[in-house]
């Protein structure tokens, strides 16, 4: 992964260039990725953030003046614990009402964000003015969630792997993301996770396995991922436990930016 400063001299011309922007409570990441070739040029970027403010956000961008350039398109990814799952089809009011009654207060303004889900749709309240100041530093961003990204790349995945049932978990230093998939390839269960070890994650994905033995593939980053298949190996002997693999198409991707999450992956495909 490039941690450097993110400045206009590494890519002169953006405009034949795609970035994708992910924004989480503790981290400013981004992927750019240049024109399609056999050695597609990669440009990945991540950095902690002092505290959740919107102060540090704009400190983040501002430093990385490369972000702000005339890019092909734009996606904003948010990361973000507040979310809830609804059918498709329901109204904005209803909606607003929905988040209202099933995510914690706030002491601050929110406004509720939509991502389509493989059955449905993922609510999100988002900071009121960091999306406005979102909006106003990537004007014609498509804007998404990670839950999302997740959900509809992993369903066109298992969906080529033949529609079978399986568990993907997704593990990060300090969240994770588990999406389960029945025989017929139907996503039945997408949640994300606060989480502080490999332990967490093996405790959290046995739970969700249920007593059916069930495939299990783990991504995130790779560390914590090998740490995790080790422990839901000791814990389970009899399971199938696998790294997520990713496909030809991503791996240039990967192979260039092999620490970045993989919902910044998987949008180059969406």
């Amino acid at each position: 992964m490039i941690n450097r400063r993110l400045t206009q001299d590494l890519i002169p011309d953006t405009s034949l260039w795609r970035l994708e922007v992910r924004i989480a409570p503790d981290s400013l990441s981004a992927l750019l990725i240049g024109p399609m070739s056999a050695d597609r040029s990669v440009l990945a970027h991540s950095e902690p953030l002092p505290d959740p403010t919107l102060k540090s956000l704009e400190n983040a961008i501002y430093d990385n003046p490369l972000l702000l350039g005339d890019f092909q398109s734009v996606s904003v990814i948010i990361s973000t614990s507040q979310l809830v799952q609804i059918p498709q089809g329901i109204s904005a009011p209803l909606r607003e009402n929905i988040v209202e009654a099933m995510l914690p207060d706030s002491d601050t303004a929110r406004r509720t964000i939509a991502a389509p889900m493989p059955d449905g749709e993922l609510l999100a309240a988002v900071d009121a003015e960091t999306l406005n100041f979102l909006l106003r530093t990537f004007p014609d961003a498509r804007l998404t969630l990670s839950l999302s990204v997740d959900a509809r790349w992993l369903t066109y995945y298992n969906r080529n792997r033949g529609d079978s049932a399986r568990l993907y978990a997704l593990c990060y230093a300090d969240e994770m993301k588990i999406l389960k998939f029945n025989d017929c390839g139907s996503l039945v269960f997408a949640n994300r996770f606060d989480t502080f070890s490999a332990a967490d994650c093996a405790y959290y994905i046995l739970a969700t396995a249920g007593s059916t033995p069930l495939p299990v593939s783990v991504g995130g980053s790779p560390d914590l991922r090998n740490a995790v298949i080790e422990q839901l190996r000791l814990a389970a002997p009899g399971g199938e436990f696998m790294p997520l693999t990713l496909p030809d198409s991503l791996l240039t991707v990967r192979r260039q930016a092999p620490e970045i999450c993989d919902d910044l992956i998987f949008l180059t495909e969406l």
